[in-house]
């Protein structure tokens, strides 16, 4: 018997955020250091005059930073995509259940149980929650979702039974 629930259809807004903050989306510090270059690579050309000859590089870097930006968005949209044909035009339903062992996810033809000694920290993102499984891998929980049980109460619960956890 499920001790919580939750009910949600993922949108493309919160597809978005999670792969932008968690999966893929471009590091700080690649960013950084391709925003170095970027800056180096025009500093330079402008202090020796051969702007025409770095200009293909310069052009380069700017697709690569533009590219980086933008990849995530491409990926839910992807995604999404990808979740609607498999299921007949429609965004499955996900069901999540907080049993008393372990976490179970339902989304259209896919079961995932993951006992709650897999979850190694949990993530709170500004449209949802992810408990992590890994250091990209995690099972999204809408705020807003639940059927049974409320937010503040399964924080309690998930920290009586993953204390090493700190849950924003």
């Amino acid at each position: 018997m499920p001790m919580f629930e939750l009910e949600y259809t993922a949108g493309r807004r919160m597809m978005t955020e999670v792969y932008r903050k968690i999966t893929i989306g471009p590091r700080p510090v690649t960013t950084a250091v391709i925003a170095g270059m970027f800056i180096m690579v025009f500093l330079f050309a402008n202090w020796m005059g051969i702007w025409k000859e770095i200009s293909g590089m310069f052009f380069f870097m700017l697709t690569l930073e533009v590219v980086l930006f933008f990849l995530p968005n491409l990926v839910a949209w992807s995604s999404l995509r990808g979740a609607r044909k498999k299921n007949g035009g429609q965004i499955p339903v996900t069901r999540v259940s907080l049993g008393e062992d372990d976490v179970q996810l339902f989304e259209g033809m896919t079961h995932i149980t993951v006992p709650y000694g897999e979850i190694c920290r949990v993530v709170k993102l500004k449209h949802s929650y992810v408990l992590m499984l890994g250091k990209r891998n995690g099972l999204l929980l809408d705020p807003h979702g639940f059927t049974k049980g409320n937010l503040e109460e399964c924080k309690i619960f998930l920290q009586t039974k993953c204390p090493q956890l700190r849950i924003p």
